[in-house]
């Protein structure tokens, strides 16, 4: 598989989550992981069913997935490296909840390849069941709030479940500070709200498109495989003419045309705790057959008669001075102090000031891979 092809259905969901909201939430995901899930669900389907996926997935269609010496073949190959290329990815988790048997086959390949969770759950106690997985969830993704994203509707003896949590560390090669007052942050349909900002003087690589639709800076995280691309509009630009204008499989191009630039950034702080159930945004994009029991044979998994009605991700994300959850609030003590008085700190007025004050992407980029490991699209960043 290409990075661009997993790109490109990053993108794809994207937009459609942002279409399905109106336009108008904070959208955080990981494309990656979400495709991972795909080629998990894969490997358990069988004819039409698994070759529809195949390609929507745009993935060889394996006559030779049967046989148990699969894990040695490229496709296996290419599945465990996809899964091993990022941090994020790898400390990810993806679980199946179900009530009936696996077979033999499926357990044993999905944990080996995609290091897949396996549950087997009570659908005669659906209540229970559904806080069960919802404790799993507020677990995995290092919640103090008690997530109730699976009902007990969902819970059945035919139903499987698959959810993926999202949850990683990350922290600025070079720290930001805590700026001085709270600014004013504007959304496409005359909104604005106070937001909490962030600032970091220092020499940044920029892109801007030459109609002026958007512009890139790119900021260094300290695991050096990974770069954050935070994408705004130009300033006659909307939210909607930025996306159509950015074209994700452009991500070398813009970084290979960006010139190095001596300016204070100015961030929002922010946090995003969202899950979603990305069923219906498939769908939109030609992934129907999987979701409907008379059109999906999952005759590789289980012997039983199943349906996948949900298919959810859950991601809890925050940014601050420090990184993404860095969690250096918690035990950062010893420099409080020092912090207080470098918030105090005038920037350089020889030094312009690349103000992030309208919606903005927000990318975690593999220069090494040209994968994009996990988007956002931040509309309103608030901080609880």
């Amino acid at each position: 598989m290409s990075a661009e092809v997993v790109n490109r259905f990053t993108f794809d969901v994207l937009n459609q989550l942002y279409l399905s909201q109106n336009s108008t939430e904070n959208i955080a995901f990981c494309g990656t992981v979400l495709y991972l899930m795909m080629g998990v669900i894969g490997i358990g389907l069988r004819g039409r069913s698994y070759e529809k996926l195949s390609n929507f997935l745009h993935q060889d269609v394996d006559e030779f997935i049967d046989n148990e010496s699969w894990v040695k073949s490229e496709n296996a190959k290419m599945w465990s490296k996809l899964r091993r290329k990022s941090y994020i990815e790898k400390i990810s988790r993806i679980s199946i909840f179900y009530s009936g048997q696996l077979s033999a086959y499926y357990y044993k390949i999905s944990r080996r390849i995609f290091m897949l969770k396996h549950t087997q759950i009570n659908h005669s106690n659906p209540e229970e069941s559904a806080d069960e997985i919802n404790r799993w969830i507020t677990w995995t993704v290092f919640d103090d709030n008690i997530w109730k994203v699976v009902k007990k509707s969902m819970v059945s003896e035919n139903e499987i479940l698959f959810i993926s949590t999202i949850f990683f560390n990350l922290k600025w090669k070079d720290k930001f500070y805590k700026y001085r007052r709270d600014r004013w942050f504007f959304g496409d349909n005359d909104e604005a709200l106070i937001v909490e900002m962030m600032y970091q003087p220092g020499i940044y690589n920029i892109y801007i498109q030459p109609i002026i639709n958007f512009r890139i800076i790119y900021i260094h995280l300290n695991n050096d495989d990974l770069l954050l691309s935070i994408v705004v509009p130009g300033d006659t630009c909307s939210t909607d003419e930025m996306l159509k204008s950015f074209k994700i499989e452009q991500m070398s191009t813009y970084i290979n045309q960006s010139k190095v630039e001596n300016v204070t950034l100015l961030l929002p702080k922010f946090q995003i705790a969202v899950s979603y159930d990305f069923v219906s945004a498939l769908m939109t994009i030609g992934m129907t057959d999987l979701f409907y029991r008379n059109d999906s044979d999952f005759g590789r998994m289980t012997n039983h008669s199943v349906v996948m009605k949900n298919l959810f991700q859950v991601t809890s994300v925050s940014v601050d001075e420090f990184g993404i959850n860095s969690g250096e609030h918690e035990w950062y003590h010893g420099e409080s102090s020092v912090d207080d008085n470098i918030s105090l700190f005038i920037p350089n007025r020889h030094r312009r000031k690349f103000r992030i004050d309208r919606p903005f992407l927000f990318l975690i980029y593999s220069i090494e891979h040209n994968l994009v490991h996990f988007s956002a699209l931040v509309k309103k960043p608030t901080v609880n």
